[in-house]
């Protein structure tokens, strides 16, 4: 969804879309979001308007419900853990996102580092208003950055928000997005009032769609030249999960 009204207005809308890009219809107002994929979770420089792994979500959150901290909590993931995304991230989140396998299912734009500098600091400036909430997936050895996982924007009105995600090669196949997503999203139903939670793939982003099953995604359809990739429209599908919806993950995917 092109978002082109004031953030406040973004706040106030359901976002319909996951997959991120320049011209995504979930950025009508500078939209923090990008798309998530699993090779490619990704998410792009416009604040989050690029995409990463070709899987953006939607969550919700009640005004009243917002998390009252200035930036993200810790969450532990065992050798790894989420934090608050920081100034020295650029470096590591630009070199593997300048990997063609991780935005080949993705609208990510520019990935150089000026720009990856940029949107960090865009995103941490959103901490304290809200306007998106993305956690570092990092090492917990040496702290040093692997992936992103969080929420690119949401509404208080619908109590929605979007899920984007995105992930070094070097850590493929090792469950590490399935448990970023599950953290992420249980954390945004618990604590920050959460009911739902959107997100469109690319139909030709397999590991996404796996991820989504096992996350207890359930598809609800498809978004028919949803948005536009490298310069063509392309159709995405949609997945949801609601804060009511029993957790039955689906290896079957």
């Amino acid at each position: 969804m092109e978002l082109t009204a004031s953030r406040s207005d973004l706040q106030k809308e359901l976002y319909m879309g996951v997959a991120i890009g320049p011209n995504s219809a979930l950025q009508r107002t500078s939209a923090r979001s990008h798309v998530c994929c699993f090779p490619v979770l990704g998410g792009g420089p416009e604040a989050a308007e690029l995409g990463t792994l070709g899987v953006a979500a939607t969550i919700m959150a009640h005004e009243a419900s917002l998390p009252e901290q200035d930036e993200p909590p810790v969450l532990s993931l065992g050798a790894f853990r989420l934090r608050p995304l920081q100034a020295s991230d650029a470096v590591h989140w630009s070199a593997y996102l300048s990997d063609p396998r991780v935005t080949l299912h993705t609208s990510w734009g520019s990935t150089d580092l000026a720009t990856i500098e940029q949107l960090i600091h865009r995103l941490r400036a959103d901490y304290a208003t809200k306007a998106s909430w993305r956690w570092a997936i990092a090492r917990e050895l040496d702290d040093c950055l692997v992936g992103v996982c969080g929420f690119s924007s949401w509404s208080t009105v619908h109590r929605a928000a979007e899920l984007v995600y995105d992930l070094s090669p070097e850590y493929w196949s090792r469950g590490i997005v399935t448990s970023s997503v599950q953290a992420v999203v249980g954390w945004g139903f618990s604590n920050a009032g959460l009911n739902r939670v959107q997100a469109v793939v690319l139909p030709s982003n397999g590991p996404s769609i796996v991820v989504l099953n096992r996350c207890g995604f359930t598809q609800e359809g498809l978004l028919r030249q949803y948005r536009i990739v490298r310069g063509e429209p392309r159709d995405f599908l949609l997945y949801s999960r609601l804060r009511t919806q029993p957790h039955r993950s689906r290896r079957d995917a």
